[in-house]
């Protein structure tokens, strides 16, 4: 196999699909989508189409191509690179950071907990339970900033909350060192 792309993903289907899905799929692409050269796509695209459709289409290829693909990726990665991601919505990971914060909701002053952090949002315990969508503003050592409530859960203690905030708004006091720095 001197092709190196992912088969799957040129049909645009799952490992898992049966034969019925991939045939449909390669019919699509090459006639809908105009990959066929006879509808405007290039040979070198629809020979490639063709490969991947052919190997995806013969069982026993098929069992020869997951093999070699599941091979060659456990060759070409460390050990815990091959753990699956942690399923996450973030968009950006957050770093533990902690520290005091104070926050104000509705003109009332609170105190709180920073438990982590982001460019997009923290986290952070408090003593009350704030409404999901509330709109609060947050001053710390580390930045100023307006943020909306994305969750709210009582702790295992029952006596804080996890407030979990996306920033709307944020100024960070420093210019480099929380996430980013600004010489190269």
């Amino acid at each position: 196999m001197t092709n190196r792309r992912n088969f799957y993903r040129l049909l645009h289907v799952q490992p898992e699909a049966p034969a019925e899905v991939i045939r449909s799929s390669f019919r699509a692409l090459m006639k809908d989508c105009r990959q066929h050269p006879d509808f405007g796509g290039s040979n070198a695209d629809a020979a490639i189409l063709i490969e991947a459709y052919e190997t995806l289409i013969d069982p026993g290829r098929r069992a020869e191509y997951d093999r070699e693909t599941k091979k060659s990726f456990s060759r070409n990665t460390r050990s815990e690179d091959r753990k699956p991601p942690a399923a996450s919505r973030r968009l950006q990971e957050r770093m533990e950071k902690t520290g005091a914060i104070v926050f104000r909701i509705h003109s009332r002053k609170s105190s709180g907990q920073m438990l982590d952090l982001s460019p997009g949002g923290m986290l952070f315990l408090c003593g009350e339970d704030l409404p999901v969508g509330s709109i609060i503003q947050i001053s710390s050592p580390l930045l100023a900033a307006t943020a909306s409530v994305t969750q709210c859960r009582k702790t295992q203690t029952g006596k804080a909350y996890s407030i979990g905030v996306k920033f709307i708004a944020v100024n960070f006091e420093s210019p480099s060192g929380i996430f980013f720095s600004t010489t190269a």
